[in-house]
């Protein structure tokens, strides 16, 4: 198992010699020992579609017999957190306090401006659209902080 952070990625989907279609992923990551970017590749996955530049990420390496580097996702690889669902949930929570401090202040919350990520894993997607949903139940009802918490502050 070996730590490496991105410096680049790519996604490409192809197809076997047996027809069959498969994702590519190439990484390419700064090799210390020789001083010079080195590129690894493996299979594309859901978990390495939310890969980033600037991720550090767990993969297994190995090294084939013409000197190329090609990478396995091990048992600790997981997928990168979302920026933007990363932002919407401290959000959330920086209102839940509000909320229990009864400081709530409502006012018209600018959805047409929240942009749903159009290139992240259906499920960051859907909670990501929850989160905004959530939110703008909040801002467009005003409530009374005491009586009506919202569901998710609880």
């Amino acid at each position: 198992m070996a730590k490496i952070t991105i410096k680049q990625i790519e996604h490409q989907e192809k197809t076997s010699k047996t027809g069959k279609p498969y994702t590519s992923c190439r990484i390419t990551v700064w090799n210390k020992k020789d001083n010079k970017d080195t590129f690894i590749s493996g299979f594309g996955s859901g978990i390495t579609k939310t890969w980033n530049v600037g991720d550090e990420v767990d993969v297994d390496l190995e090294q084939t017999a013409q000197g190329y580097w090609n990478f396995k996702e091990g048992a600790n690889s997981k997928p990168s957190k979302d920026p933007i669902l990363t932002i919407l949930i401290e959000i959330r929570e920086l209102l839940k306090a509000s909320a229990m401090n009864n400081t709530v202040k409502t006012t018209e919350l600018p959805t047409s401006a929240i942009k749903t990520p159009t290139n992240a894993p259906d499920e960051v997607k859907q909670t990501f659209q929850e989160e905004v949903e959530d939110l703008t139940k909040l801002f467009n009802n005003p409530t009374d902080p005491k009586k009506d918490i919202p569901d998710f502050l609880k």
